[in-house]
């Protein structure tokens, strides 16, 4: 299953962001067995972000193992990790330095610590793209004593906040009390998120699920429209639609007047009010028409 994060940010938001010296932060929840007291978060992704962002994952997940010590504002170096993503169920035995997995039946990731010697913490890594940038890095992490198991659950939801965090897989004292929470879901796995330049916080447009092939808002009524569509010269809107966001193909449904999009005919698309990117029509019909360089 994939899931996706779209985050736009205007000009201004940049400008304020960049001055800062700040960083979108994504933390990701994870619910582990046996409860350490005092365990700190982990910042999974942290980045400077452009206009358009576009992070997205799917369910595979990786054991791994440190020796870093779990202060805040330390980044977290894996030392150790599973050579290919971890089946739910089984149970991976930490010994002479490596992973080894014995099939199991559940829907927790385990592990047993069984190094005798050394400090050790471990969690689960996951895999992201964002802007077009693959990256692992730690979703969590807490001390496990040898001769001592635990289990990890990830759950899809997601903190999104501003800090001042550069780097993935940092220890975090805490998470913002201003984040924005994203849940997703097998049934609407993606989500479209702005940012409000007065309060400096995120804030979620919409939530939706993909559907044959084509993104559809899920709401009780129609997505509003966000996007214009204008003729070659940018001279006349020729339709309004809406389009989770503005990355390439760019895909808008609820035209409102898509006898106006023809087949490889050439348009200026963008957000309502710019900024407009020229764009070619590649496919059109049942009122969303997609749109790619």
């Amino acid at each position: 299953m994939q899931y996706q994060i779209n985050i736009a940010i205007d000009d201004a938001g940049l400008q304020k962001i960049y001055a800062a010296a700040q960083s979108v932060t994504l933390v990701k929840s994870i619910v582990a067995n046996p409860v350490v007291s005092g365990n700190l978060p982990v910042a999974w992704l942290a980045f400077q972000p452009l206009e358009e962002n576009q992070i997205t994952w799917i369910e595979n997940y990786n054991l791994y193992a440190t020796t870093t010590v779990l202060l805040s504002g330390t980044t977290i170096m894996m030392t150790s990790q599973t050579q290919a993503p971890v089946q739910p169920g089984w149970l991976y035995t930490f010994e002479q330095g490596q992973f080894s997995g014995a099939s199991g039946t559940g829907s927790t990731f385990n592990l047993a610590n069984q190094m005798a010697s050394g400090s050790f913490n471990f969690g689960l890594a996951q895999q992201a793209t964002v802007n077009n940038v693959s990256t692992l890095a730690p979703l969590n992490a807490q001390p496990v004593l040898y001769n001592e198991q635990a289990s990890f659950t990830p759950i899809e939801t997601i903190s999104i906040f501003l800090s001042s965090y550069s780097n993935n897989g940092v220890v975090i004292s805490q998470v913002a009390s201003n984040a924005l929470t994203v849940q997703l879901t097998s049934q609407s796995p993606i989500a479209s998120v702005g940012f409000n330049d007065a309060t400096n916080t995120f804030y979620l447009q919409t939530v939706a699920a993909r559907v044959t092939g084509q993104v559809q808002a899920q709401a009780g009524q129609a997505a509003l429209a966000n996007t214009e569509i204008l003729n070659e010269a940018g001279s006349a809107v020729l339709s309004t639609g809406y389009a989770l966001n503005w990355l390439t193909p760019v895909t808008v449904s609820n035209l409102s007047n898509a006898a106006a999009i023809l087949l490889h005919h050439d348009y200026q698309v963008g957000p309502t009010g710019g900024r407009y990117t020229g764009l070619t029509c590649t496919q059109v019909g049942g009122g969303v028409a997609t749109f790619n360089t």
